[in-house]
């Protein structure tokens, strides 16, 4: 009796472990639904992620996978109880993208993992036209470097090559602030302005919203203004491609 006993617990045992080894697209998901794609936003040098799971079978757990664009498989990132409905991810770097993909647990089922967001952390290299003359204009260009974003201010010909090598004194270092584009060609013409400002979202309550992290949540706002000549830059990409850049609008650069 003791004996069979014994092969039973250990039965039970091998059973129990195979069970919570089960991964996303194992046998165990036949009722277990993909949760919906996560929402992103980055958030500084963050990422907050939220979702929503399916009603029915509530899960008890939601795995999180995450993936840098250039990576070609999804690693598991976190896990968390299906009550938390988002997650911030504090582990990344300026200047890169990542993908991101759920899913659900519930005892030793899993569900098939749900679809990917792509989410941009700081943004890419850019340049914004501040003004000038059909002679010479101002360039803002922004560049990321060890994590940080740094922007300098140059001004160029048409012919010449915008941004150049500059020493940060912050970084006590030079960086390269070249992009691989040329002002070809500046030219004036009446148009109405643009501004674009970063403000914070606030409730009908006035009161300032925040990510699951507690920062503030910022967007951009074009507003428009009065009609006033406006300086527009013809600038060559490396690819060849040539685009047209009006004055107090930014360009990311490819």
């Amino acid at each position: 009796m003791a004996t069979r006993a014994l092969i039973t617990l250990l039965g039970v045992a091998l059973a129990l472990a195979l069970s919570a080894s089960a991964t996303p697209g194992s046998q165990a998901q036949s009722d277990m639904q993909a949760p919906l794609a996560p929402l992103s936003m980055a958030a500084g040098q963050s990422v907050v992620l939220a979702w929503q799971l399916p009603a029915r079978p509530r899960p008890d757990t939601v795995v999180i996978y995450r993936s840098e664009k250039t990576a070609e498989a999804f690693e598991e990132l976190a896990r968390v109880e299906s009550a938390t409905l988002g997650f911030t991810d504090e582990k990344v770097e300026l200047g890169r993208t990542y993908q991101y993909r759920l899913a659900t647990l519930r005892g030793a089922a899993a569900s098939p993992m749900s679809g990917a967001v792509e989410v941009l952390v700081g943004g890419t290299a850019r340049m914004t036209l501040r003004g000038g003359s059909t002679d010479r204009a101002v360039f803002d260009v922004t560049v990321f470097r060890g994590g940080r974003r740094l922007t300098s201010a140059f001004s160029h010909s048409p012919g010449e090559k915008i941004g150049d090598l500059v020493h940060v004194p912050e970084l006590a270092r030079i960086e390269d602030f070249r992009l691989g584009v040329t002002l070809r060609e500046l030219s004036l013409s009446r148009a109405r302005s643009e501004t674009t400002s970063r403000l914070a979202l606030q409730t009908s309550a006035g009161e300032t919203l925040k990510d699951l992290a507690g920062n503030p949540i910022q967007a951009d706002f074009r507003f428009p203004g009065s009609e006033r000549e406006i300086l527009t830059a013809a600038i060559q990409l490396a690819d060849g491609r040539i685009i047209a850049l009006a004055e107090g609008v930014s360009f990311t650069v490819p």
